[in-house]
């Protein structure tokens, strides 16, 4: 005998909420603490939160709601922390979406698991956020990149690549990047897959893939990674 139950999805959604400014990764608390300590401003340095990633700690601000004010405190945080970056706050919300039938067997329970798909362009995927990137290869650097819908920052974690900063676009989904202005060169980037953990991004020249990168969403999943996991 089959019966019809009636099963609510959930789906999540990211909204902005306001603007953070990151301070920076220490592999030293103690370090960190005192960078934060020399912060001249009570109430930034009051607002500052450390976090525990992995092996390292991260310092970034509690969400900031107007754009004026993170400009302004970020200004301030530059003075101690010379790489900190603002990014858009994101929060994810579950909302219902449906009630959908679902057919089961009597002593049966049904498979009620569903992975909701979106197809999003890759300026979407990358604007507003941070990720922690290492190339494919043997040897694994990583690297904390942030689009901020201008320019994209990069500044290192494993390894030795310097911090720099350039400006970006996206164009046809594909990602150019370059200093002060574009230029004719054919260097480009594509989304390949959107994984679990992280987007696979591929790096051509003309017709040519060059290298490939992971672009993780956490700082967990992307050292364990690095580490060879």
């Amino acid at each position: 005998m089959r019966k019809i139950l009636f099963v609510l999805l959930f789906f999540s959604v990211t909204i902005e909420a306001g603007y953070v400014i990151h301070l920076g990764l220490y592999k030293n608390r103690s370090a960190l603490q005192k960078m934060v300590n020399r912060i001249a401003k009570t109430e930034l340095r009051s607002n500052v939160i450390i976090e525990k990633r992995g092996s390292l700690h991260w310092a970034h601000s509690r969400t900031i709601e107007d754009k004026v004010s993170a400009k302004q405190a970020l200004r301030h945080y530059r003075k101690v922390f010379n790489d900190a970056f603002m990014t858009k706050a994101k929060v994810k919300q579950k909302k219902a979406h449906a009630s959908h039938p679902l057919i089961t067997d009597q002593t049966g329970s049904g498979n009620t698991h569903v992975t909701a798909t979106k197809k999003c362009s890759l300026e979407t995927q990358l604007t507003g956020n941070v990720f922690y990137v290492s190339l494919e290869a043997a040897e694994r650097e990583l690297v904390i990149v942030a689009f901020d819908g201008k320019y994209v920052e990069y500044n290192p974690i494993v390894g030795n690549i310097p911090s720099f900063k350039e400006r970006y676009h996206v164009i046809d989904d594909r990602l150019y990047t370059f200093k002060e202005k574009a230029s004719g060169d054919s260097v480009y980037s594509k989304l390949e897959k959107v994984k679990k953990k992280y987007l696979l991004i591929s790096s051509w020249h003309q017709k040519e893939k060059v290298n490939t990168f992971r672009y993780y969403y956490e700082l967990e999943d992307a050292l364990a990674y690095v580490r060879g996991g």
